[in-house]
């Protein structure tokens, strides 16, 4: 029995001593639950710092990644996981590749990160050019990974650190997309900036700190403190919160240069014209807009609220010419707007018409009885004056 205990023992030592001897691939972000991605149980940081730079990109811009936004989001878990897929395109589980190490000047001696993101944004941009934008969306997300890892000290570290706690606390405060316990804001520009400097610059500002060295690498693995707001020096989460906003925007940056290979292929927005007449008496109500040269079809679409958007709409109609006829029975105020589509994507909104539709209340027969009791009203009118006639 005792011959057995120490052979677990020994067994169990080696094991744990197996894993020290591991090189550092323990995760900064959390990716969320590959089975519900969005609005799931897990929505994991990487997901939600993939989604806060998207939505610093202006609602045109948005459109692409807005149409593909689950693919999106589980590309940004392929880097963790090589049993992510998408569309014949596998993850990579290359753990040991999320890192960038750096030279006190600021150069990398070990930039595999860096490379990795490049790597994947150039899978992107290829796709895009093709004009398969849902496989674009998915290296984009893949991109984001190689970007949002280096805002966290221990992916700049050759030594084992606590990052994984980092994970842990900090999670808890990113895993719905509408958290706000970090204050991330666009730093109001689009950057002409490459995915490799993007990853190795948000890297440099973690192992650096500021210009004097303060709040480095070293010191934020020595300062480490859950985000509980029990701690009473907050500069711990300031810096984290700067991290973060930093790899945000240089992926809104990238993002920028992706989305707008998308909006050039967008159709143009149609010019809806005025509404004639208006009010309607009839209920027929005829649509008129311009012609856009690059569209196949037009999407319709009527509210009695003015149309600002067509995310919460479905199309009344879809025509492939450039006027149509909406028939409505009740009266009220109704609202139209239209959007020209091609073979692959559909394009911006256009300008919001509205018209009040008065419908008059009829019986039917109602014009033969009028018509009957005006004949009738003539003829007694007539009979009237000859027998007046007649006594003269």
């Amino acid at each position: 029995m005792k011959k057995t205990k120490k052979i677990l023992l020994i067994i169990l030592f080696m094991f744990v001593f197996t894993l020290y001897l591991l090189p550092n691939r323990s995760l900064a972000w959390n990716n969320g639950d590959p089975e519900d991605i969005y609005f799931g149980e897990r929505f994991g940081s990487h997901d939600w710092i993939a989604l806060k730079a998207n939505l610093f990109l202006s609602e045109e811009l948005q459109i692409w990644l807005n149409s593909s936004l689950q693919t999106y989001l589980r590309g940004t878990a392929a880097p963790d996981n090589s049993s992510e897929s998408f569309n014949g395109f596998n993850g990579y589980g290359d753990t040991s590749l999320h890192h960038n190490y750096y030279n006190s000047d600021g150069s990398s001696y070990d930039n595999s990160a860096a490379t990795r993101a490049q790597e994947e944004y150039d899978k992107a941009y290829t796709q895009m050019q093709i004009g398969n934008y849902s496989e674009a969306a998915w290296f984009a997300g893949a991109m984001t990974h190689y970007i949002a890892d280096l805002a966290v000290w221990g992916h700049v570290m050759t030594n084992e650190t606590v990052h994984s706690n980092l994970e842990n606390s900090a999670n808890t405060n990113m895993d719905n997309p509408n958290e706000d316990y970090f204050q991330i804001t666009f730093d109001g520009t689009y950057d002409d900036i490459t995915a490799n400097d993007a990853s190795l610059e948000t890297g440099w500002e973690t192992y650096r700190g500021d210009a004097s060295w303060q709040y480095n690498c070293n010191w934020l693995d020595d300062n480490y403190h859950a985000f509980d707001g029990s701690h009473p020096d907050d500069s711990f989460e300031e810096r984290i919160e700067y991290l973060i906003q930093l790899a945000v925007n240089k992926i809104t940056d990238l993002l920028y240069k992706l989305a707008l290979l998308y909006e050039l292929s967008l159709p143009n927005a149609p010019y809806l014209f005025e509404i004639n007449p208006n009010p309607d008496y009839d209920g027929n109500v005829y649509l008129d807009w311009s012609i856009i040269n690059d569209s196949t079809s037009y999407y319709i679409y009527r509210d009695i609220n003015p149309i600002t958007s067509t995310n919460s709409l479905t199309p009344i109609a879809k025509v492939t010419y450039s006027n149509y006829t909406d028939t409505i029975s009740t009266s009220g105020t109704y609202f139209y707007a239209i959007i020209a589509g091609n073979s692959t994507l559909n394009g911006t909104i256009s300008n919001c018409r509205s018209v009040f539709i008065q419908m008059t209340t009829s019986i039917p027969g109602f014009e033969f009885f009028i018509t009957g009791i005006s004949i009738l009203s003539l003829i007694m009118i007539f009979y009237v004056k000859k027998i007046k006639i007649s006594k003269n």
